[in-house]
């Protein structure tokens, strides 16, 4: 077993590991960015209602999806998405879907 697939095993680990990619980032952010990875595989689903019911802790369901909320609205953590989840890919050729059922149109 690798570090990367004994690290989704256990959010602390996960945490850890992603400390080691993204050093500069503030341990409470890592944190969260982990336990939604965690969420995600466990549920598998994009979910918001569904994905912060995987979320540890002893929270309220709204409560937990708040900060599943914070998570995604984060600006530190918009840094490390997409090249972690990059970094987690096969080698070879791929295919990218998108939905934007939910994007908004922001005007400058």
């Amino acid at each position: 077993m690798t570090d990367l697939q004994a690290a989704f095993l256990e959010p602390i680990k996960l945490c850890h590991l992603l400390k080691e990619l993204f050093p500069s980032l503030r341990s409470d952010t890592l944190q969260r960015i982990a336990d939604v990875i965690c969420a995600l595989i466990e549920k598998q689903t994009t979910n918001q209602k569904k994905l912060a019911n995987g979320l540890p802790g002893t929270s309220t369901a709204e409560a937990k999806r708040k900060r599943l909320a914070r998570c995604f609205q984060d600006e530190q953590v918009d840094v490390c998405w997409l090249p972690f989840l990059i970094s987690l890919l096969p080698k070879g050729k791929l295919v990218l879907t998108m939905d934007r059922t939910n994007w908004e149109h922001v005007r400058y």
